[in-house]
């Protein structure tokens, strides 16, 4: 009797779950894409960055104490992971305002769309044969 229960929650569980069209994973796949290219972006501005800095220090007098091969790798991997964060955020974030609209305009027209009619039919009987 248990395993009927739990068979029947499993196809109820993925009967819920969301389906989603060739557009809209298209649009997910462009979002990822832009995160990872703004993470590599961020990560190769952020060495580059690190290395000018560090090298103008050999310049100053009072800093070439600290031009050492330790703070050298520090500052590289620290301003990597900054640079790689901040720019992976502002690409992420980016990315998904423009293509919010699109999201959008797919989400209301979904409403007329039969397969999504019938998922919403379904959804409310399985609720109220649970009540």
């Amino acid at each position: 009797m248990d395993s009927n229960q739990s068979n029947k929650s499993q196809i109820e569980s993925k009967q819920n779950q969301p389906i989603l069209d060739n557009q809209k994973l298209q649009i997910l796949r462009n979002v990822r894409q832009d995160l990872w290219f703004g993470a590599l972006n961020g990560l190769i501005t952020g060495i580059t960055i690190s290395s000018i800095g560090f090298y103008t220090i050999q310049f100053i007098p009072s800093l070439k104490k600290h031009y050492t091969r330790n703070n050298y790798i520090l500052t590289a991997l620290i301003s990597s992971c900054i640079g790689s964060y901040v720019s992976s955020l502002t690409y992420g974030k980016n990315s998904m305002i423009n293509q919010r609209d699109q999201l959008i305009y797919q989400q209301s027209n979904d409403k007329y769309n039969e397969s999504y009619v019938r998922r919403q039919l379904s959804i409310s009987k399985s609720k109220e044969s649970s009540e």
